[in-house]
């Protein structure tokens, strides 16, 4: 419609596109492992149904619900962070914080669903042979997790 070639139009953005991206899968992962492991660590227990609640009730949220809620929450009612991101001339985010926002609303709902997939994964793992062996010669539980659970998860 303008003239241009779809390579031009889609190659300026996509550097922009793949950071959020980056980051936001970072978080996702960082985060969905650490909370999934807690869970896992502590079948039944107070900690694993709150946290499989909350995981469950993330994923049950649509993103744009996400987006407007951290936008009023932190922006508006708080003030913490800036509720648009601005960007320089180059096209870039004007500053991090800037990218706060469009993180957490890419990486939350993905929370919810992975978290689920990593606890799923580790109970599953747990009633693996060589793990009980691993608890019943008395090998802490990071250990257990780092060695025996997580790579066959």
């Amino acid at each position: 419609a303008r003239g241009e070639s779809i390579t031009d139009l889609l190659s300026r953005p996509f550097p922009n596109t793949l950071l959020l991206g980056g980051m936001a899968l970072l978080v996702t992962l960082v985060v969905s492992v650490a909370l999934g492991c807690w869970a896992a660590l502590r079948p039944g227990s107070a900690v694993d149904r709150a946290v499989s609640a909350t995981a469950t009730g993330v994923l049950a949220l649509p993103e744009f619900v996400v987006a407007v809620a951290l936008v009023l929450v932190l922006s508006l009612w708080t003030g913490w962070l800036p509720a648009v991101t601005l960007a320089g001339a180059d096209g870039t985010p004007a500053s991090w914080n800037m990218m706060v926002l469009p993180v957490l609303a890419l990486a939350i709902p993905q929370i919810g669903w992975n978290i689920r997939i990593v606890r799923a994964a580790l109970a599953d793992e747990a009633d693996a042979p060589h793990v009980e062996t691993a608890v019943i010669d008395g090998l802490p539980r990071y250990r257990v997790l780092t060695h025996h659970l997580l790579p066959g998860a």
